[in-house]
């Protein structure tokens, strides 16, 4: 609410929230003036624009540049590949367009025509094309997102969702990308046109020059450098956020493409020699691909970058899923279950109703802990307390903690393990014993009123000596005094001090007791949680449906079933889209390539080629193309995606071993990573189905009877 609004400051809770309405946007210089006075504010401005990794200052910028700098890299590798793989899909069709009008071009130059006038006419084809094929495509995704926008509202009204927003400067970027992809894409059968050898076209002999001797040995290194200025862009940008460095990665992704397309041509070449060993259909189809070159160079580029895309992909997920799966930590025993609560007794009330009717076999026990809370609503201004004395420390030395000076003046702060307000975990038994091994005597303890604690420091002749008191607060919070009102000593048993912590979702477990126990003892107590488990060992997901279902969006109910990887559907949505891209990739080729070779397909059946031969002819055509941009696409596709295991699975780990995402740990620290999975045996079936799928395609595709044609004299 308005500041003007709230009457009772202490109704609002220990965290009361205000809404800043002022012309001017909050900006993070008054963000950090207001954190000079301890409030904590929430821009709308700061989101939009945030600031710049100087103006966060080192401790900020340790933890925030790496996490947003890992999702920028992701998405500039994906920008950058669609924007790369746009072209090369392109490219085919220009070429093959290009190749088929070389007559009527070869016509026009020995008419006259300059070079430059035959570039700008296919160059000026690839600008309407773009423009009119960009346009379409901009009004059709807009309408069909508003059309997913307005589906989606209508079935899931509880879902709250902003109104529907064009952002037009996007939008305007896409259709440029997509105008500027179909020119790049027609610029290299541009420039073959304009040195088309006019007597060779109208002579009817086709095919393309040699290869440049030089040309492979400048992509090797351009792919060389290019690697190079990836791994050095993204494993910098994983230390320390990537900032200026992003360009090193959008450079070296072009320049990986750039380099690739220099090599592809000669390894053509190579494939052809190479075919003159294979059968019959294979070696017609490998002479033509290396004949071809200006049509299977761009086809080949195609389906390399798709398989580069889908290799990238499964690599940095393949190794994030292993690094997320070596750092899991159970937040329970396996098959039990818990329901988060807010503190209120009607939801423990609500959840327990629930839990009675629709899944009565389950057992369901508070748990909560000791935290600091008002006293009564006569007394405002003070908050009890609950504390351990550690052996060897004094009730005058634990006081002072809470005291204002904090133990300046000679008087000594007593810390220990559990001095945390959390220190004091508070279940029932069953719970207890559900998240970690309790012995039978321990049990014992835990039922005649003892605890279980982790630091033998609070350990005095088999007790716990516990001080209670109060803490004043002047009217803006800020404790003033602290007395001791209770003294308690409860018999106790030290254990393993990780399985608790463990047990507690890492929170500061420094003591166990049971519910009555803190009942007994008068001991404020939060109850966070219902811990749920069944008789059979297991919670069953019909029973956990069952509740969830009945409980709503208000509570969350989760059962501890081991790692689970949260992203499959989404990572099998993306591969989805990658190999249909693979897939669109080879028909295109394939399609053009038999669009292409009609002629060829003619003169074969006309000298005896049998309808078999033909398409045997036409599905190793799909088949050569098809391997070779697989087996290029998984090798160009291993460097980003090794490189991208760097911003997501490097962490930095003080020496203690804690990350320091999220905390405001110091140095020194050391970085542990990254995590390397390659799953070769999903990339082995991609090499091998793809070429297979699309080689059986194009058999298919293959007319009964080629259209034949008459040879002008």
């Amino acid at each position: 609410a308005l500041p003007d609004l709230v009457t009772d400051i202490s109704g609002q809770g220990l965290q009361a929230v205000f809404l800043v309405g002022r012309a001017n946007p909050v900006t993070w210089s008054d963000v950090r003036r207001l954190n000079d006075y301890g409030l904590l504010a929430q821009s709308r401005q700061v989101i939009l624009s945030p600031p710049s990794e100087a103006e966060l200052g080192p401790a900020v910028a340790r933890i925030v540049i790496p996490v947003q700098g890992r999702y920028d890299l992701i998405l500039l590798l994906a920008a950058v590949g669609l924007f790369i793989e746009t072209t090369l899909l392109a490219g085919p069709a220009f070429a093959v367009s290009a190749a088929r009008q070389r007559r009527s071009l070869a016509l026009a130059a020995s008419n006259g025509a300059e070079a430059r006038q035959l570039r700008r006419y296919v160059l000026g084809q690839a600008v309407v094309l773009g423009v009119v094929s960009a346009a379409v495509a901009v009004v059709a995704g807009v309408l069909l997102t508003l059309a997913g926008f307005t589906w989606w509202q209508a079935g899931h009204a509880d879902f709250a969702t902003g109104p529907f927003e064009v952002s037009w400067p996007r939008v305007v970027g896409v259709f440029i990308c997509a105008v500027v992809a179909s020119v790049v894409a027609a610029l290299l059968p541009a420039k073959g046109i304009a040195r088309l050898d006019i007597v060779s076209v109208l002579a009817g002999r086709s095919g393309d020059g040699r290869v440049r001797r030089g040309l492979p040995a400048i992509g090797v290194v351009v792919m060389v450098i290019s690697g190079i200025a990836i791994f050095g862009g993204v494993a910098s940008g994983g230390e320390g956020g990537i900032g200026l460095r992003e360009y090193l990665v959008v450079v070296g992704s072009v320049g990986l493409v750039l380099g690739c397309l220099m090599v592809i041509p000669a390894l053509l070449v190579l494939v052809g020699r190479l075919g003159t060993h294979l059968a019959l259909p294979l070696r017609l189809a490998a002479r033509d691909t290396a004949r071809q070159r200006g049509r299977s160079t761009p086809a080949v580029a195609a389906i390399m970058a798709a398989v580069a895309v889908l290799t990238t992909l499964s690599i940095a997920e393949a190794s994030y899923d292993r690094k997320r799966e070596s750092t899991y930590q159970p937040q329970g025993p396996m098959g039990s279950g818990r329901i988060i609560l807010n503190g209120e007794d009607a939801n423990e009330r609500t959840v327990r109703s629930v839990t009675d009717r629709f899944a009565p076999q389950l057992a369901v026990d508070p748990v909560g802990y000791v935290f600091e809370a008002p006293t009564v609503p006569a007394d405002k201004g003070k908050v009890t307390w609950v504390t351990p004395v550690p052996r060897g420390c004094t009730e005058a030395e634990v006081l002072a903690r809470r005291n204002p000076d904090g133990g300046v003046g000679g008087v000594p702060i007593c810390e220990s393990l559990t001095s945390t307000d959390s220190g004091v975990q508070v279940g029932g038994l069953s719970s207890i014993v559900a998240r970690f091994p309790v012995s039978t005597s321990q049990q014992a303890v835990l039922r005649g009123g003892g605890a279980i604690i982790t630091d033998p420091k609070l350990l005095r002749d088999g007790k716990v000596t516990y001080v209670a008191g109060t803490t004043a607060l002047d009217r803006s919070g800020v404790p003033t005094g602290a007395r001791v009102t209770q003294r308690t000593s409860v018999p106790a048993v030290v254990v393993n001090p990780r399985v608790p912590v463990d047990a507690s979702q890492g929170e500061s477990a420094g003591a166990w007791v049971l519910s009555a126990t803190a009942t007994r003892l008068g001991w404020p107590v939060r109850i966070t949680s219902l811990e749920v488990t069944s008789p059979t060992g297991a919670i069953t997901p019909d029973e956990q449906s069952a509740v969830a279902d009945r409980l709503g969006d208000e509570y969350m109910f989760s059962v501890e079933r081991g790692y689970q990887n949260e992203s499959r559907l989404i990572l099998l949505i993306l591969f989805s889209v990658a190999g249909l891209l693979v897939l669109i990739a080879s028909l295109i080729s394939t399609a053009l390539s038999l669009a292409e070779s009609q002629n060829d397909m003619a003169t074969l059946a006309a000298v005896g080629a049998t309808r078999h031969t033909r398409r045997g002819v036409a599905a190793s055509q799909a088949l050569v193309a098809a391997a070779c941009g697989c087996l290029l696409g998984v090798a160009i596709g291993m460097v980003p995606g090794i490189a991208s295991t760097w911003p997501l699975t490097v962490r930095q780990v003080s020496a203690a071993g804690m990350s320091v995402q999220g905390t405001q740990v110091e140095a020194p620290l050391h970085q542990i990573g990254p995590v390397i999975v390659i799953p070769w045996l999903p990339l082995l079936g991609l090499l091998l189905l793809v070429p297979l799928l699309v080689a059986g395609l194009a058999w298919i595709a293959v007319r009964r009877h080629p259209q034949m044609t008459r040879r002008l004299a």
